[in-house]
């Protein structure tokens, strides 16, 4: 009943993120497709991926995601990326760059904010994962703001029932995006971020 739920895992402490199942979870339903189970105590585990029928090629120019959601355009834009899971950070990082965006990633949020601190108008985008060691990411943000009133910031999480939607948002907060992360939805929310962030400026 757990097996998608991100960072729950049963293997022993350092031999697993928690993050594989809900990954592909999350990769799978962007391509607008559903996963299968079919797992008996002691017979293993049968999973069985079902995604759309392709009825034509996607035009030239196009990628696969094409037919889902619109991410044709690239996005511009430098963003400070923050995760203390290295597997989870590299996902990320890896998501932001496939759409052109600069991304400076740290796995330390102490490290993060002195980075930030040397050129706080460095960066147009701030993406946060909240339950870290040290500095959670409500407490990066806070920092970030201090030194850059203004600056966008998304905070994700995969347990958003410990932070409060009023809460965030009072803090100054853009948005709160819980795990597994919906790419499709995190596209718009970055794109429509950084142009609010441009007419701004």
């Amino acid at each position: 009943e757990r097996m998608f739920e991100p960072f729950f895992s049963t293997k022993a402490p350092g031999q697993g993120s928690g993050m594989g199942l809900a990954m592909v979870h999350g990769i799978v339903h962007e391509y607008g497709g559903h996963i299968l189970i079919d797992s008996r105590p002691g017979g293993g585990a049968s999973l069985r991926v079902l995604l759309p029928v392709v009825t034509e090629l996607p035009a030239a120019g196009t990628d696969a995601q094409g037919a889902v959601h619109s991410t044709d355009r690239l996005l511009e834009g430098r963003v400070l990326l923050v995760d203390d899971e290295p597997a989870v950070s590299e996902f990320m990082q890896d998501l932001l760059e496939n759409w052109g965006l600069s991304v400076s990633v740290f796995n330390n949020s102490v490290e993060a904010c002195q980075h930030f601190g040397e050129d706080p108008d460095a960066f147009e985008l701030a993406v946060l994962d909240q339950t870290m060691p040290r500095m959670t990411g409500m407490d990066v943000s806070q920092h970030l703001l201090k030194l850059r009133p203004g600056l966008p910031v998304i905070i994700y999480t995969g347990y958003a029932e410990d932070l409060a939607e009023a809460s965030v948002k009072q803090a100054g907060i853009r948005a709160l995006v819980k795990k597994p992360v919906d790419t499709a939805r995190l596209h718009d929310l970055v794109e429509e971020l950084l142009d609010s962030a441009t007419h701004r400026d």
